[in-house]
């Protein structure tokens, strides 16, 4: 398998999560979830970043890169290191505001748990995975 086409698939795969915890996150409003669904953002954003950085990679040499455009993919690091920053900052904020104004969360239903559990079960980063 190519590694352009590793980088679609696995941002088809972010998109998916993103959209289960996002939901799962309107649900509930759990400041938990919310960390998660930016933590799942941040990686379908860079999953779209590096699949760009991939076909401007694979680029042979030209006239103005004797060597390629391999060096590309250090834009894709450090671009994802900023956006890892940006979602901390928003969670603490999130977080800073839920701690000196608690609000409580929502009963669900056993059948809306079971909407929002199960697929999220699909992530191995989810607690629901058994890790």
């Amino acid at each position: 398998m190519s590694r352009v086409r590793a980088g679609w698939i696995s941002l088809g795969a972010g998109l998916l999560i993103l959209a289960l915890k996002w939901v799962a996150y309107g649900l509930t409003g759990s400041i938990a979830l919310y960390s998660d669904a930016l933590e799942s953002l941040v990686n379908v954003v860079a999953a779209a970043v590096a699949v760009f950085v991939l076909i401007v990679s694979a680029r042979p040499a030209d006239s103005d890169h004797a060597y390629g455009h391999s060096k590309a993919e250090y834009f894709s690091s450090g671009f994802e290191g900023a956006l890892i920053l940006v979602a901390a900052i928003l969670i603490i904020g999130e977080a800073g505001g839920r701690l000196l104004e608690p609000a409580e969360l929502p009963r669900l239903s056993h059948h809306e748990v079971d909407e929002v559990v199960k697929p999220a079960a699909v992530d191995g980063d989810h607690p629901a995975a058994g890790h």
